[in-house]
């Protein structure tokens, strides 16, 4: 008979139970395309530096820029919003503090934009091995409204309704 199942066979799985890694990653893909959040990390022990594609669209640079610590921090505006960073990013390394800041930078187009900087150590044995960042780019007409929400908050409801169902959040 068409469309039933016999008792050897097991029914179909659904796409997001076959690999839930695959369907997580598309979702984290949506959000940040949606929310335009990039995500970015350092490591100190391999000495290397990664930028999502987000995050390179947001810095406009080409897809191949490999960014050192010391590049990314040249996007920042000179005086204020640079120094801002560098007292972030200090402390967060010596002292393990999180930072959540909104600064100016100059994308590689020369463009002026805000964004909203997000970073947190991460520590073994008493030291930091790396730093993980989140960007989220915004527009000056809405940088008042946006900041102070979650990430959530930006997620269009259907994402965020569909992440909760299949993670049982409800």
């Amino acid at each position: 008979m068409t469309g039933s199942n016999t008792s050897d066979t097991a029914p179909p799985q659904s796409p997001i139970l076959e690999d839930r890694s695959q369907y997580t990653r598309s979702i984290l893909e949506q959000v940040s395309r949606v929310a335009r959040i990039g995500g970015w990390k350092i490591s100190f022990i391999t000495q290397d530096d990664y930028w999502s594609e987000m995050t390179r669209e947001i810095f406009e640079v080409p897809d191949g820029y490999i960014p050192t610590m010391e590049s990314a921090i040249e996007f920042y505006k000179i005086g204020e919003n640079r120094d801002k960073l560098i007292q972030a990013v200090t402390n967060a390394i010596k002292n393990g503090i999180p930072y959540d800041i909104e600064l100016q930078i100059i994308t590689a187009k020369g463009n002026e934009r805000w964004i909203r900087g997000i970073g947190t150590p991460e520590f073994k044995d008493g030291i930091c091995i790396d730093l993980n960042k989140a960007a989220l780019d915004f527009l000056e007409s809405t940088r008042d409204e946006i900041l102070g929400k979650s990430v959530w908050d930006l997620v269009p409801p259907e994402l965020s309704d569909q992440h909760r169902r299949t993670h049982n959040h409800y």
